[in-house]
């Protein structure tokens, strides 16, 4: 050091040893702090995003709680409970010569009817705009879903000439939960051995 000392003392410069001596100028001082502050926005944001994004999924899981027991309710209702009692070991040719004539007569028993069928199309509508899982239908009402669109569907289909698109999103629902079944159901075809070469 002593002789950096001597050599910058013998030709006059200062310069090197004021800023050896000094610590960071202004600019860096100003760069390292909007540094500092830059990265705490950036940990505060992503923090703040983790927290928006946990708040969404725990207002999505209680508005499903919510639709899940609003639609329990509806199918335990009695009106609904005692159209599907009446409907016990029908047909879909009789349950249609039924629909077919509650509707011609304007029964109150045809709109009780259509309660079961819009809570049907309510269900597959939820479930279109991602509101309900498919799964956890076909877990709680699937059997229902499919058995019932199974026995509405010749009836529909008439009806569908006087309300174009009646019960879509039902039939669409039935199909989609029938087909998962299906694709998860272990093959019953034979299978043949395999043969050592």
């Amino acid at each position: 050091m002593h002789l950096i000392h001597d050599h910058v003392l013998e030709r006059g410069d200062l310069t090197p040893m004021l800023q050896a001596t000094t610590g960071p100028n202004w600019a860096e001082q100003v760069t390292a702090v909007g540094t500092a502050i830059i990265a705490l926005s950036i940990v505060g944001t992503a923090v703040g995003a983790f927290l928006a994004r946990r708040q969404l999924v725990e207002a999505k899981k209680l508005r499903h709680i919510s639709l899940a027991i609003d639609l329990a309710r509806r199918w335990d209702d009695d009106a609904l409970i005692s159209v599907r009692r009446s409907l016990k070991d029908v047909s879909a040719e009789r349950f249609k010569e039924i629909y077919q004539a509650s509707y011609r007569q304007n029964t109150a028993y045809h709109y009780q009817l259509l309660k079961l069928g819009n809570f049907f199309e309510d269900y597959a509508s939820l479930e279109e705009i991602d509101c309900l899982d498919l799964s956890y239908i076909a877990d709680t009402l699937g059997n229902s879903v499919v058995h019932y669109w199974q026995m509405w569907k010749p009836a529909v289909y008439d009806d569908r000439d006087r309300w174009d698109g009646l019960y879509v999103k039902w039939e669409g629902m039935a199909d989609k939960i029938t087909d998962q079944r299906t694709k998860s159901a272990p093959s019953t075809e034979p299978t043949e051995p395999k043969r050592k070469a």
